[in-house]
């Protein structure tokens, strides 16, 4: 038997904190620093081989209670001993969620992640309730601007539901949701979601035994270089057209997707039937984690890029909302085509596999000009206006067909320093139209140059001393040759 496990786990922590743990020696605990001391225990003894590090979920939640009455400069210092440790701790990037609401335990959690955010590798969550404002977003802000990026989930979306046996993440409030698998208004199934990583969620108190990626403009993307299907080989029209889409739709994605899924499933046979974890984890044992609760993932990569090569759409005169649209119609009619297949061992979402967007939806690139390497018109004096918030609008309703998850990349200029209420603005704008998560970045003297998925940041006034370096360093060779 292989050793080889799941994909990716996400305990159920707060029923560790509750109970205790007989595998880890300690009864239930009753101190936030015993908490914190079980949930490092914990930690160490995560499976090897996990696509992640330990994902927390709520980790506000579930410290507040112990934390309550508790002088604010020890949590602060617990808290904040803690989340720097995880670095060390962790075989990956940890994860935890701070939100709906600002508490004494988010507050901590925001400023450790200040102080630790620009080399630590763990992701923090802010996942505010968009229509009320209590601070939380403010602070997210204050944290982008002292390390370079925040993360932002919208509170009211994180569960995955069961409609005709595919699954979406639906908007409005989740609060009648009793449990993992309880029912949801409408009749539907629901999963409880944690997030594992940047776009990356899995159902809470279960995981994803396997991932398959299908890049939909790859060198077997199904699209040729003109942007026609390479099933047959045609020309693509320079026009916006249904000639290159309908076929694409009905001809080529069927194919893909169903290899896709072919190999999905000999991934996931290989995990469970290969693999002795179910019967031997001590997670499973203590019940933080459950093989009910499990599923798979299909990842798709280039949904925009495939749309607007299907309908052979000239990226120097895009038309963003064409495109938009065929990107809906292409994720649509390939959830169609996963909920129509069933998988081994994915109780967790009915048989079926979830959908993941890689990269976020790529919308963002069609909508703003200033994100793209496209010729400028020579008739026209300036550049097209960025439109940042059209390319928001237009990925809210594609981000809702990735319940696996899905993140939308953006970058602010470093003059937001000089104004964090426009950060707020747009960030507080792209959870309201649905956009479920939002990654942020600056480039400030102190943050990022890049924004953060996996790895190391890297700091700008680091970059510019090496770069000083090596040019000293360039300098001096040419001198000694001279």
């Amino acid at each position: 038997m292989s050793s080889i496990g799941p994909w990716s786990l996400a305990p159920e922590y707060a029923r560790l904190v509750k109970r205790g743990s007989n595998h880890l020696q300690f009864p239930g605990v009753t101190t936030l620093t015993q908490a914190l001391r079980a949930l490092r225990a914990a930690v160490v003894a995560l499976p090897s081989g996990l696509n992640h590090g330990p994902a927390f979920g709520s980790l506000d939640a579930l410290l507040l209670p112990l934390a309550t009455g508790v002088d604010p400069d020890v949590v602060d210092a617990e808290i904040g001993s803690f989340w720097q440790e995880l670095d060390h701790l962790a075989a990956g990037s940890a994860t935890a969620v701070v939100g709906p609401e600002l508490t004494p335990v988010s507050e901590a959690l925001l400023r450790a992640e200040r102080e630790h955010g620009r080399t630590s590798e763990a992701l923090l969550f802010v996942r505010p309730d968009p229509g009320r404002d209590d601070g939380l977003i403010q602070e997210a802000v204050h944290t982008l601007l002292a390390t370079g990026r925040i993360h932002l989930a919208d509170g009211r979306r994180d569960l995955a539901v069961v409609r005709g046996g595919s699954l979406a993440v639906p908007g409005g409030s989740l609060a009648a949701l009793s449990a993992p698998g309880g029912e949801v208004p409408g009749g539907h199934q629901g999963l409880r979601l944690v997030p594992v990583g940047c776009g990356r969620s899995v159902p809470a108190g279960g995981g994803v035994h396997a991932v398959t990626v299908l890049d939909l403009v790859g060198t077997s993307g199904g699209l040729g270089p003109g942007g026609a299907p390479e099933y047959d080989g045609a020309p693509s029209a320079r026009v916006p057209s249904e000639s290159g889409l309908r076929p694409y739709l009905e001809s080529v994605l069927p194919v893909r997707v169903g290899r896709a899924l072919y190999r999905l499933r000999l991934l996931v046979r290989d995990r469970v039937e290969g693999s002795t974890f179910f019967e031997d984890s001590w997670l499973v044992r203590e019940g933080l984690v459950h093989r009910d609760r499990f599923t798979a993932v299909l990842e798709l990569a280039g949904v925009a890029e495939a749309a607007r090569r299907a309908l052979g759409v000239d990226t120097a005169s895009p038309e963003p909302e064409l495109i938009a649209e065929a990107a809906l119609r292409i994720t649509d009619r390939v959830a169609e085509l996963v909920a129509a297949e069933s998988l081994p061992y994915c109780d967790g979402t009915a048989g079926r596999a979830m959908l993941r967007g890689a990269a976020g939806t790529g919308l963002g690139a069609v909508f703003d000009p200033a994100d793209r390497s496209v010729p400028v018109d020579p008739g026209r004096l300036e550049p097209p206006p960025p439109r940042p918030y059209e390319g928001l609008r237009a990925a809210a309703p594609l981000s809702a067909m990735f319940p696996a998850g899905i993140c939308e990349q953006v970058s602010l200029d470093p003059a937001v320093v000089e104004n964090p209420r426009a950060a707020e603005d747009l960030l507080r704008g792209a959870l309201r139209v649905g956009v479920p998560e939002v990654a942020a970045s600056v480039a400030v003297d102190a943050g990022p140059v890049t924004p953060r998925v996996t790895g190391f940041y890297a700091r700008r006034r680091d970059v510019v001393a090496l770069r000083e370096a090596a040019a000293r360093k360039v300098e001096e060779i040419l001198g000694r040759r001279g």
